[in-house]
């Protein structure tokens, strides 16, 4: 099994997206994970296709996510402003 995270404080929403995925990307060693996360605050809910831009550009099997007040990943916590967070993991087998 193998484990991604990554975290941006950043407002443009779809490069944060680029970002984020390129480096669970690096993380997984570019294996599209089984199972991937995105924790959005109420700044990036509200962007057209950002859900589809996770799916085309990391390829997930599963993609779950919600809003929250501040995300976490990769040991830091962003708050109080536009953030987003993606966690993966690739499940061999399961």
């Amino acid at each position: 099994m193998r484990f991604a995270s990554a975290g941006s404080s950043h407002s443009a929403t779809q490069q944060t997206v680029r970002d984020l995925v390129g480096q669970i990307n690096e993380q997984l060693g570019g294996v599209a994970p089984d199972l991937a996360f995105l924790f959005v605050t109420p700044h990036h809910v509200l962007e057209p296709g950002l859900t589809q831009a996770i799916r085309d550009q990391l390829q997930p099997g599963i993609l779950l996510g919600c809003t929250a007040e501040s995300v976490a990943a990769g040991g830091l916590e962003y708050e109080h402003g536009p953030a987003m967070a993606l966690w993966a993991a690739g499940l061999p087998g399961c």
